[in-house]
């Protein structure tokens, strides 16, 4: 089906003038004059609209062949918009989107759709360090309880704060406001930057108090980011009390490093260990068992870069997975100015074999950004074999001095689905 995208960055603020108002006595003329400045609010964000059409074919085989047809669009627009500098040292952050979604057989429903990811007020005091937050928000403090309809309090300079946080878990279907799922977060963070060095720890206690039947969650979480020179080090550790038993026990695991081999060589590796909480009706805590491993190696310079990894996979009590992928880029090459890029994917498990190929060039004729690329793709199981070939190209130009376009097209077919989209979008910061 087609997803509905909105791409929303922040702009470059427009600082208004500050306005000065001469006061000359009668007489005066000639002296430098006393000027009142005053300080208006300062406006930035972006307005972008989209869209995003498909159209395919899927060829079902059984005792005779059935071809169905789907046709998608979705226009859309998005606006993100932070306000400063408001009476009060208040700021106005939003973050909304609107989106009209047509399917050819009314697959997607409802058709509209009015999300807000983001709107709400932020003030800091003067005399003393807090910050405070209402609305709907992110809570950037800590990084396990995500988006809240609530209020944040947070006392603290850029080294030790500590806050709490209290509300209602958004819709997690539609962005929409419920009041199903009341909230609350404690926290302490702690930040220190030297020479050379730079770490950063949040620890914090969750918990989510359901209404109707649903069971209470209670978790603590534990962040922290350690970069010592070209080495960068993290770890997050999220633990949950099992609401029946009152036991603890982990439901997350994440944890990566980069260490340079030399100036332009990296080795990378990767550990992330994920049981994630049931939120509805379940006779027991955790939804399901995941664990990856990855190890491999980058080299990046100016010129260009390359990857190899090597992952591990393991779902529940299911079969080990593995997978070798390769990348690369190079930013201009002499031939025409071009740049290339590629990559590459082989996944395996038991009977099952899945390729993933792609490579593409890309140039720039001056502000206006190109690029065109192609995708093999090829699973080949006990029963079943797919495989397709995708093309796809793209423009990225402007249309003013702060107006933008992109144009995409793609052209996939295969064996048993053939498909064919369009992506147009404008956008402006301002």
């Amino acid at each position: 089906s087609t997803m509905l995208s909105i791409r929303m960055g922040a702009g470059a603020a427009i600082a208004a003038p500050r306005r000065e108002t001469p006061s000359v006595e009668p007489g005066q003329q000639g002296r430098l004059p006393v000027t009142a400045l005053r300080s208006y609010p300062q406006v930035s964000g972006r307005l972008s609209f989209q869209l995003n059409a498909l159209e395919s074919t899927t060829k079902w085989q059984s005792n005779e062949a059935v071809s169905v047809g789907r046709q998608f669009a979705t226009p859309s627009m998005g606006l993100r918009l932070n306000v400063s500098d408001l009476p009060g040292g208040i700021e106005f952050t939003s973050n909304v989107r609107g989106s009209y979604r047509y399917s050819s057989d009314d697959l997607v429903q409802p058709a509209h759709s009015a999300r807000v990811y983001q709107m709400g007020i932020e003030k800091s005091f003067e005399t003393v360090p807090v910050q405070f937050q209402v609305g709907r928000f992110y809570n950037r403090y800590e990084s396990f309880s995500g988006y809240w309809d609530g209020v944040l309090l947070h006392y603290g300079d850029r080294v030790l704060g500590f806050g709490f946080a209290a509300g209602f878990d958004p819709n997690r279907a539609n962005e929409g406001l419920s009041f199903d799922i009341p909230k609350y977060t404690a926290f302490v963070d702690f930040n220190h930057v030297g020479d050379g060095v730079a770490y950063y720890s949040d620890l914090s206690f969750h918990q989510q108090l359901p209404r109707e039947t649903l069971a209470n969650q209670t978790s603590l979480g534990w962040s922290q980011r350690l970069t010592l020179k070209r080495t960068r080090l993290g770890t997050d550790v999220q633990i949950h009390r099992d609401p029946e038993t009152n036991s603890w026990s982990m439901s997350r695991l994440h944890t990566n490093g980069v260490v340079p081999i030399t100036s332009r060589v990296f080795l990378l590796a990767r550990y992330a260990f994920d049981r994630p909480e049931y939120r509805f009706y379940a006779p027991r805590m955790f939804s399901y068992e995941r664990q990856q491993a990855s190890v491999g190696l980058r080299y990046w310079d100016r010129g260009g870069n390359a990857s190899l990894h090597v992952t591990t996979n393991k779902f529940n009590e299911g079969d080990l997975s593995y997978s070798v992928s390769s990348s690369f880029g190079l930013t201009r090459t002499p031939l025409m100015d071009l740049g290339f890029h590629g990559a590459g994917t082989i996944w395996l498990m038991e009977s099952t074999r899945v390729v993933d190929l792609s490579a593409g060039v890309d140039r720039a004729f001056g502000r206006v950004q190109s690029r065109a690329s192609y995708r093999f793709y090829q699973t080949v199981g006990a029963n079943t074999t797919l495989l397709s070939h995708t093309v796809d190209a793209a423009l990225v130009f402007p249309l003013g001095q702060r107006v933008f376009s992109t144009l995409n097209g793609r052209l996939q077919r295969g064996r048993n689905q053939t498909a064919s989209s369009i992506f147009v979008s404008l956008w402006t910061s301002f």
